[in-house]
């Protein structure tokens, strides 16, 4: 196929558009890709993408980005709080025995309340997490 810079080219398409064709006779392939080439070039696409298709990936990127903040803000706050809890037994073991192990005892004796309320606030903060999360859609 021959070499085409961007003048031959539109003079070849005002040429054909007025009847005098450009390309010779001995190029009957070059005349057919061109043709093949101009009717490609003149349909519209089959897959068409909505004009807010950027904003809404860029939406959604930035709201799991904030889910995934506020999963690792919540581990770490529970991290807080058991290392919180375990030096206070420490500090208090430390300085009175006896108390801290009566205290010990009373958390032993109401650890299914302990537990289900520590699942309840678990099962709370998750359907918060799952419910109120804005959703996007494309």
């Amino acid at each position: 196929m021959k070499e085409f810079d961007d003048q031959k080219i539109q003079k070849l398409i005002e040429e054909q558009f007025m009847g005098e064709p450009m390309l010779s006779s001995t190029d009957p392939k070059d005349k057919e890709v061109y043709k093949q080439l101009f009717e490609i070039l003149g349909e519209e696409p089959s897959l068409t993408i909505p004009l807010d298709f950027s904003g809404k990936v860029t939406a959604r990127i930035s709201v799991r980005q904030a889910r995934a903040g506020d999963v690792r803000f919540y581990l770490f706050l529970l991290l807080i709080c058991l290392l919180g809890f375990g030096i206070g037994f420490i500090l208090l073991r430390l300085a009175d025995r006896e108390f801290s192990m009566q205290l010990a005892a009373v958390f032993m004796q109401y650890k299914f309340i302990w537990l289900s309320g520590l699942f309840l606030l678990f099962i709370v903060q998750y359907l918060d997490f799952t419910i109120k999360r804005p959703t996007i859609k494309i």
